[in-house]
C-alpha cells in the first residue's frame, strides 16, 4: 500500500460537535474575540530557542494530512508545486511533500529546529541514493527544500503563487494582533485551487492549567466559530474541519483544510 493509499479513507468534510451554520461571525468579530488576548500578550518577543529545538527533536507520529493533499492534487492532475510551511519545526509534513517531488519552503524562527530538518533531508537523500544504486531503473525524484529562519509575522511569501500553505500548531505562537494579517497574506499567496492546512488550539475549561506552558511558549486560543469564519469569510471551501470536545485541563486542537475558490 502506498503512502497516498493510506489516507484514502480520510473523511471529508468532517465536523465533530459543531454545526458551522450556527453563529456565523465576520472577520471583524474574530478580531474582537482575540482582543482580550492581544491586550494580555507578553511573549514571544524573545524566542525560547532551547525549547523549540527540544520540541522539534521529539519524534511525533507521522501525519496523514500531507498525504491527503498529495492525493487530492493528484486527482486534479497536479503532480508537483510549491509549499510554504509556516513554523515547520522538524518538518514532518514538509518532508512528506519534499519526498514526493514538491518544492518546499520551510519557515521557522528556531535555527535548532531547522538544523534538525536539514539533517533529516540529508538522511532522506542518502536513502534515495542507495535505492538508485540498487534499482537503477527507478525514476524517483525529490523536490527541493529551502529553509528560512524567520518569525512568521515578518516572513515574506514568494512572489509566485503557491499550491499549499501549512500552518500546523504555529500561528497560535505568533502575536494574536498579527493573526488576520498573516491569514490574509497566506490567502493572497495561494493559487486558486490551492490549499491551506491549519490547526489552532481551543482553550480548556480551566485555562489556568496552561499558565506554566505559557511561561515557556506563550500561546493564544480561539474557538470553532472564529476558526470557521476565517475560512468562510475568505471564500475557502472546507474539505476537512475537525473539532473535538473542549478539554478540561488542556487545550484541544482544531484542524481544517480549506481550498481556495
Amino acid at each position: 500500500m502506498s503512502a497516498i493509499d493510506c489516507c484514502r479513507g480520510l473523511p471529508r468534510p468532517v465536523r465533530e460537535y459543531f454545526d458551522p451554520t450556527e453563529g456565523e461571525i465576520s472577520l471583524e468579530e474574530v478580531q474582537e474575540r482575540l482582543q482580550p488576548q492581544i491586550d494580555a500578550w507578553r511573549g514571544n518577543d524573545v524566542r525560547n530557542e532551547a525549547f523549540w529545538t527540544i520540541w522539534a527533536g521529539v519524534e511525533q507520529n507521522p501525519r496523514i494530512f500531507a498525504k491527503y493533499l498529495l492525493n487530492e492534487f493528484k486527482r486534479e492532475g497536479i503532480a508537483k508545486g510549491t509549499v510554504v510551511d509556516l513554523g515547520c519545526g522538524s518538518g514532518l509534513d514538509a518532508l512528506e511533500l519534499f519526498a514526493a517531488g514538491w518544492n518546499v519552503i520551510a519557515v521557522d524562527s528556531s535555527q535548532g529546529a531547522l538544523d534538525i530538518l536539514k539533517s533529516k533531508v540529508k538522511e532522506l537523500k542518502k536513502a534515495l541514493s542507495r535505492h538508485h544504486r540498487n534499482h537503477p531503473g527507478d525514476q524517483i525524484k525529490m523536490g527541493t527544500l529551502k529553509t528560512v529562519r524567520s518569525p512568521i509575522e515578518s516572513y515574506t511569501f514568494p512572489s509566485g503563487k503557491v499550491e499549499i500553505v501549512l500552518a500546523l500548531d504555529s500561528l497560535n505562537y505568533c502575536h494574536p494582533a498579527e493573526m488576520l494579517r498573516i491569514w490574509n497574506r497566506a490567502h493572497e499567496a495561494l493559487k486558486t485551487g490551492g490549499r491551506i492546512l491549519c490547526s489552532l488550539p481551543r482553550a480548556p475549561l480551566f485555562p489556568f492549567t496552561t499558565t506554566f506552558a505559557n511561561m515557556v511558549a506563550p500561546s493564544w486560543y480561539t474557538d470553532p466559530i472564529a476558526f470557521h469564519a476565517l475560512l468562510r469569510r475568505k471564500g475557502y471551501v472546507e474539505e476537512y474541519f475537525r473539532y473535538s470536545g473542549r478539554g478540561v485541563f488542556s487545550p484541544t486542537m482544531m484542524l481544517a483544510i480549506g481550498k481556495k475558490a
